[in-house]
């Protein structure tokens, strides 16, 4: 924790980063006179959120609108706040008169069968640069002319607190106001650089003039996050949605199984991909091997039940890539007998751009650990190690620990062993004592039954005397 937040000082205490913030606050220069701070700053800091914010949701920021139209990140209570205040209700108020609905508790927006004229446009936009709080977005069967759903979508986008825009049956007009193409359901969410478009399994050929249309009024999203099923028949229409938007070279890909689409993304003419992250990479790696511009590939999320023939050929893949300087891996259910732990320690010896590794359900020997820590010392690349549901010798990682200590290896995670229980057996002494007391009682009650015999026998004899 000590070099994570020495990491954070540095950063903020570095005379380009210093003289921004500082400048900002004092309001000496305006935006547009700051000097410019190096990329490589930036890179050092988006490595560091991307190590320590997994969810990519900076610590649960969420970005405004100012009246005066700056950009700001706020945590939930006072986006909460915003969004219930005066000005706002007065915004809503507007929105209204023009036939849309507000529902406060959920901070969505929605019109439902409505014609949004050139009026109806400005205005919302209006409203949404002037810092109006709207959460969700929604379009239920309604029209609008093509320039003015451009104008809106680049300030939902760019310019506006909207998180997601859902589109259910929307007619795009053209210059005469005739319907040029309907787009069915799509889904568009927004989480810092990360652009998420769900298409619910099916990808339709007039949903692609809708889908070039929002990619080429992005001006700030990076990274762009599909899923394989929607083009599970429509891989060109992908590549020539992908070939509207210049400002993509980052993309999430889940539910790959065997579709091999890769071709449509490797193959876009204006994509120099740099990070891919996949949750089944199988179907990637014939692909990969003539890509020259990818530098990040992230298989951490997949099931990770690799064979030993496959894991094999992942590793040889990324040994001969020219352009990957930051890989992270998932393997499962590796025992000590299938072949898979003298293979990783080979890579881990080998190859020098692991920067996260998960092992779960697995059995760890010694020699892997140790293995694993010679590796970490000797290329200072991976900074994040996780164990989960392995066996493992306890003692052999207390160097693993150190190292995290130390700030070699940033995140360890590892299952703790359970606690000492607190309860305890009842005293022996309290023990015996009721055993002993059981014991009294019972001989006290024979010492009664045999008093009374006696008693009775002396009666009898007295009765016989006489």
């Amino acid at each position: 924790m000590k070099y994570k937040l020495k990491f954070a000082q540095n950063f903020l205490y570095h005379p380009d980063i210093k003289r921004m913030y500082t400048d900002f606050l004092s309001n000496e220069k305006t935006s547009s006179q700051l000097d410019p701070i190096q990329a490589v700053d930036f890179e050092e800091l988006e490595n560091y959120l991307i190590r320590n914010d997994p969810t990519v949701f900076l610590s649960n920021l969420y970005r405004i609108m100012t009246g005066d139209g700056q950009i700001r990140w706020i945590c939930q209570k006072d986006y909460d706040l915003v969004s219930y205040n005066k000005g706002n209700n007065a915004f809503i108020k507007q929105i209204e008169t023009i036939g849309g609905k507000y529902y406060q508790a959920v901070q969505q927006l929605s019109f439902n069968r409505l014609k949004l004229t050139n009026a109806n446009v400005k205005l919302i936009i209006q409203i949404l640069k002037k810092g109006c709080v709207i959460s969700k977005f929604l379009f239920y069967q309604c029209l609008i002319n093509e320039n003015d759903f451009d104008m809106l979508i680049d300030v939902m986008i760019n310019y506006s607190s909207i998180q997601c825009i859902e589109i259910d049956n929307l007619n795009i007009l053209n210059y005469f106001g005739f319907t040029k193409y309907t787009s069915k359901w799509m889904k568009i969410s927004f989480t810092n650089s990360l652009l998420t478009v769900d298409f619910n399994g099916s990808f339709q050929d007039e949903t692609k003039y809708l889908f070039i249309r929002i990619l080429k009024q992005n001006k700030i999203y990076r990274t762009l996050q599909i899923s394989a099923n929607d083009f599970r028949t429509s891989q060109q229409q992908l590549q020539e949605c992908l070939n509207a938007n210049i400002r993509l070279d980052r993309f999430i890909v889940n539910n790959t199984g065997n579709i091999d689409m890769f071709d449509s993304i490797f193959k876009s003419t204006n994509q120099r991909i740099r990070y891919l992250k996949l949750n089944d990479p199988l179907s990637l790696f014939n692909n990969l091997k003539s890509n020259e511009t990818l530098v990040e590939l992230d298989i951490m999320n997949s099931s990770g039940l690799f064979d030993i023939r496959v894991l094999r050929n992942i590793f040889d893949v990324l040994e001969r890539h020219k352009s990957i300087k930051q890989f992270r891996l998932h393997i499962s259910s590796m025992k000590y007998y299938d072949g898979k732990e003298p293979l990783l320690m080979n890579f881990l010896t080998n190859y020098p751009f692991l920067t996260h590794l998960r092992l779960s359900e697995s059995n760890l020997s010694d020699q892997l650990i140790q293995n694993l820590v010679v590796n970490i010392q000797k290329y200072h690349s991976l900074v994040y190690l996780e164990f989960k549901q392995c066996e493992f010798n306890e003692n052999s990682i207390e160097r693993l620990k150190q190292l995290e200590d130390n700030g070699v290896l940033f995140n360890f995670i590892y299952p703790k062993p359970p606690p000492p229980s607190t309860q305890t057996s009842p005293p022996l002494k309290r023990t015996i004592s009721k055993s002993s007391d059981v014991g009294n009682r019972q001989g006290e009650r024979n010492s009664s039954a045999i008093g009374w015999i006696i008693l009775i026998l002396i009666c009898i004899l007295v009765y016989k005397f006489y």
